[in-house]
């Protein structure tokens, strides 16, 4: 059973890290509603069949684009595949009809060879890349993770990036050190959304933490072998007409590997 917080009443103490721990491990959804006590409602679901799984790419790559264009509408900006079957290939255009590629490449290779079965994200993640791009200092990265690829796309008003990377640890670890990170920061003025899948379906877990200004969306998926891949997109718009010179990213175009 998959596991879904949402909204700003998620906060009530620290406990609710501990109850999401024994919350996934007896399969059961944790539900918050307007600062209640946290309960429990334990719910059936049918787990794919031994060596079955499908590729997470259709799913992820939907994900993606419903994330960006989720942080970006509010500012006049859409994002669309780049053509027919393009996989993780966006087009980012702005309110003036100008569009940029935004694209992760090999993710669907990758992610078909996982769930064939032919390796793990630890044997085809990362290879080959010694000095990727980080993301902007805003943007938390779980520790001793291994960069896979990078891209992003700078305007005088707007940052767009996406960074991918491989993680030897599980979907749930990586997505509460998120959640985590939020109530370390403070999320006040924030919306945010956590969903962890069901341990070992393969399914493609998410969290979400939005101000006006700016987001970070984080996506994970397990690949039963120990290690996850990790997609962290984030965004930030100008304050004042001028995204500020402390945001790394290419000027003028998108970037990847």
């Amino acid at each position: 059973m998959s596991l879904a917080l949402n909204g700003g009443a998620l906060r009530g103490s620290r406990r609710i890290s501990r109850f999401t721990t024994v919350a996934l491990a007896v399969g059961c959804q944790l539900v918050v509603v307007g600062g209640a006590a946290p309960k429990a409602a334990c719910l059936q679901e049918n787990e794919p069949a031994a060596g079955v799984r499908q590729s997470a790419a259709p799913e992820l790559a939907s994900a993606i684009a419903a994330a960006l264009n989720s942080a970006l509408e509010g500012g006049g900006w859409k994002v669309t595949p780049a053509g027919e079957g393009s996989g993780f290939a966006f087009e980012v255009t702005g309110p003036g009809g100008r569009s940029m590629e935004f694209e992760l490449p090999d993710l669907t290779d990758i992610l078909g060879r996982v769930s064939r079965g032919e390796a793990g994200f630890a044997e085809l993640g990362g290879a080959g890349i010694t000095e990727p791009e980080p993301p902007p200092d805003w943007v938390p990265v779980y520790p001793g993770v291994r960069s896979h690829m990078n891209t992003s796309i700078r305007t005088t008003d707007l940052v767009v990036g996406g960074n991918v990377y491989v993680a030897g640890a599980g979907t749930a670890d990586l997505l509460m050190w998120y959640f985590n990170w939020a109530d370390r920061i403070g999320t006040r003025g924030a919306a945010e959304e956590l969903h962890i899948p069901a341990s070992g379906s393969g399914g493609i877990g998410r969290f979400v933490l939005s101000f006006d200004l700016w987001s970070v969306t984080v996506f994970a998926t397990g690949d039963g072998r120990g290690s996850s891949l990790l997609v962290v997109l984030y965004t930030k718009f100008a304050e004042g007409g001028k995204v500020s010179a402390g945001d790394p990213a290419s000027a003028g175009g998108s970037r990847s590997r």
